[in-house]
C-alpha cells in the first residue's frame, strides 16, 4: 500500500512555494509512512495532491493565527504534529476541495492623448516702407529756439 501511496503522491509541481519542496516532501513522507489502510484508500481516491494540501495547511494556520491574535500579518508558526494533522484532515475530508486562486490582473489606466487639430492661420504680410516722415519747415524763430536748447533770452 505504501508503494501505491508513494506513487500517487508524486510531488512534481509548485515546489518553489516552499523553498524547493522541503515541507511538501516532509508531509508526503509522513503520510506514506503513517497512513492506515482507510486513510490510504481515501488519499488514493481523493483526486487531491500534496501541493494543494500544502496550500491548505498554510491557509488554515493563517486563519488560526488571525482568529487567535486578531492580526492579519506576522509570522505563523505551529508544531509539526499540527501540520501533519491538518494534512490528514485535508485528505480525510471529502468536503474540502481545491480552492482555485483567481489571478487578478491590475487594471491599467488607459491614457488618451488629446490632439487638437492644427488650425492654419493666414498670416498677412505687411510691407512697411522705410520712409522718413517729411520734415516740417520751421520758421526762423523756431530754428533759433532749437539752436539754443529751446530757450531764448528774449522770451
Amino acid at each position: 500500500m505504501n508503494d501505491k501511496l508513494n506513487e500517487y503522491l508524486k510531488i512534481n509541481e509548485n515546489l518553489n512555494v516552499d523553498y524547493g519542496g522541503e515541507y511538501q516532501t516532509r508531509i508526503k513522507s509522513y503520510l506514506v509512512n503513517n497512513a492506515d489502510e482507510a486513510l490510504a484508500n481515501k488519499i488514493l481516491t481523493s483526486n487531491k495532491n500534496i501541493p494543494d494540501c500544502f496550500q491548505f495547511v498554510l491557509k488554515e494556520v493563517e486563519k488560526e493565527y488571525i482568529a487567535k491574535c486578531g492580526k492579519t500579518s506576522g509570522g505563523y508558526a505551529c508544531s509539526d504534529e499540527h501540520v501533519y494533522s491538518l494534512a490528514i484532515h485535508y485528505f480525510d475530508e471529502t468536503s474540502i476541495i481545491k480552492e482555485t486562486v483567481k489571478v487578478v490582473k491590475p487594471k491599467v489606466k488607459e491614457t488618451v492623448k488629446v490632439v487638437k487639430p492644427k488650425v492654419e492661420e493666414k498670416v498677412e504680410e505687411k510691407v512697411i516702407e522705410n520712409k522718413k516722415p517729411k520734415a516740417k519747415k520751421l520758421t526762423k524763430e523756431e530754428r533759433e529756439a532749437n539752436s539754443y536748447g529751446g530757450m531764448t533770452l528774449f522770451g
